[in-house]
């Protein structure tokens, strides 16, 4: 099953306060969000802080460093993420 990773780091390189998002979100295959979210921070070479955060329907958070930066990731199906965008985007075309 492919899951969507939407990432933000909360922190820059030199461990200041940093607020930024991905620009584009990353598509991992897994066999659970909690299994793509480790998958994920493991491809980046980063290391989990804490635990996976299971959340209902599917979907995880984690907290991660990779490189001198804290970042967080939530994890949710692919299909339910495009599902979710387009009903969004119809939403304000429609306003």
């Amino acid at each position: 099953m492919y899951y969507q990773i939407d990432r933000t780091y909360l922190t820059d390189a030199g461990g200041s306060s940093h607020h930024a998002q991905d620009p584009k979100p990353h598509l991992v295959t897994g066999k659970s969000a909690r299994d793509a979210a480790v998958q994920f921070i493991s491809r980046e070479e980063g290391r989990l802080l804490g635990s996976v955060a299971e959340l209902p329907g599917d979907k995880a958070t984690a907290t991660a460093w990779a490189e001198g930066r804290v970042y967080v990731v939530f994890v949710q199906r692919g299909f339910e993420a495009i599902t979710a965008k387009r009903a969004d985007e119809a939403a304000h075309r429609s306003r």
